[in-house]
């Protein structure tokens, strides 16, 4: 019999560290959108949004990706009972 929390010891550092570059992006969005509130951006300040956004999204798509990955473990574990 499977135990329903295994997968738990790598699913909660994986979530975790996805969810520390998440604060961190988050961080430089908000460093960068406070940087640019008095003025309008740059093209090159507008590249870099973009490449600060496409990070998160990215993180995000990791942590989706992760959350199924670990529901799909624990319903197949389940099936296995």
């Amino acid at each position: 019999m499977f135990h329903y929390l295994e997968g738990m010891d790598t699913f909660r550092p994986k979530r975790e560290r996805l969810s520390q570059q998440l604060a961190e992006s988050r961080a430089r969005i908000d460093e960068w959108i406070d940087q640019h509130e008095a003025e309008p951006p740059s093209l090159s300040d507008l590249c870099l949004l973009e490449g600060l956004l496409s990070a998160r999204r990215s993180l995000l798509a990791e942590v989706a990706d992760l959350d199924d990955a670990f529901m799909n473990q624990l319903l197949h574990q389940r099936e296995m009972e």
